[in-house]
């Protein structure tokens, strides 16, 4: 089982070495670092690890934007050049929650199932879907007038899209969590389809949170929709910890930051990997977790 990891990082380089040591040991590991800052803070260390990869292709990432999707498509691109088993898209804050052993076994034992879920957003009247597919946002262009708008959007619910994406037919669009871990056929039917859809490519970009949307759209407008978990789309529910895939993450207000306090409740959960932990806040933490996960 070769097993690519996609890290999309941007801060607290400390972690993001920590995280990248470990999973160098049993997979290969992608990296991409926000244009806005220094890569050199994250890489020094790590140049002498052979299957640990920094992107040469830089994107400015914006929360909300577009940014993200081309990020991880210019990671995607680079991790299928070298051909793996499986595609695992992290970000930066996360780690692992399971020893390398146990997570190759899993990917092993589910060789052909695409761990990536969502729901059909394209016929909901519930604002919280219907914002993300009917209403236009700018996020990746941080002038003064986009900021106006999606204010005044936010308040007005500018319905200016019918909901669907039409390209070559109509697609509806789907929504989940932005982690997921996809087969070598899946990834190559996604960047194949990104490269030759420009059209579908631009309704994105001013969707809000398309990393949320693009590669669930993709998926569950095709065939392969029949091999993920859940063998197809599922019910709207709303709030994206309702959408975990192999990641346990809380999201009251925002994403928790789990400490050493968290530590018993996390070892029962069957979740490969955890999200977010910080070197300030989740060092005790990460200790005992390296301590029981046998990692060196």
């Amino acid at each position: 089982m070769k097993i690519a990891h996609l890290i999309l990082a941007h801060k607290d380089p400390e972690h993001i070495k920590r995280l990248v040591r470990v999973l160098s040991q049993f997979s290969d590991v992608f990296i991409h670092i926000d244009l806005r800052v220094d890569e050199s803070i994250f890489s020094n260390g790590l140049e002498h690890y052979p299957n640990v990869f920094f992107i040469e292709k830089r994107i400015k990432c914006y929360w909300g934007g577009w940014s993200l999707v081309e990020a991880t498509m210019v990671l995607l691109q680079k991790a299928l050049k070298k051909s793996h088993d499986r595609y695992v898209l992290l970000q930066g804050l996360d780690y692992i929650l399971k020893s390398p052993t146990q997570i190759i076994n899993f990917f092993s034992q589910n060789n052909e199932i695409e761990f990536i879920r969502g729901c059909n957003i394209s016929e909901s009247k519930d604002r919280y879907f219907t914002q993300k597919c009917r209403q236009i946002w700018f996020f990746d262009n941080r002038n003064i007038l986009y900021r106006i708008y999606n204010n005044l959007n936010n308040i007005l619910r500018i319905n200016l899209r019918n909901g669907r994406i039409y390209d070559v037919k109509n697609y509806d669009v789907f929504y989940g969590s932005a982690q997921w871990a996809l087969t070598n056929s899946c990834a190559k039917y996604i960047t194949e389809f990104h490269d030759h859809h420009p059209r579908f490519n631009r309704w994105f970009k001013y969707a809000l949170c398309p990393d949320e949307l693009y590669f669930h759209t993709i998926v569950l407008n095709s065939e392969y929709r029949l091999k993920t978990v859940a063998g197809g789309p599922e019910k709207e529910i709303r709030g994206l910890v309702n959408w975990r895939n192999l990641h346990y993450f809380e999201y009251p207000k925002q994403i928790r930051i789990f400490t050493e306090s968290d530590f018993d409740f996390l070892k029962g959960k069957n979740d490969l990997y955890i999200r977010k932990v910080t070197t300030s806040e989740s060092g005790e933490l990460l200790d005992r977790l390296d301590n029981t996960l046998n990692i060196r």
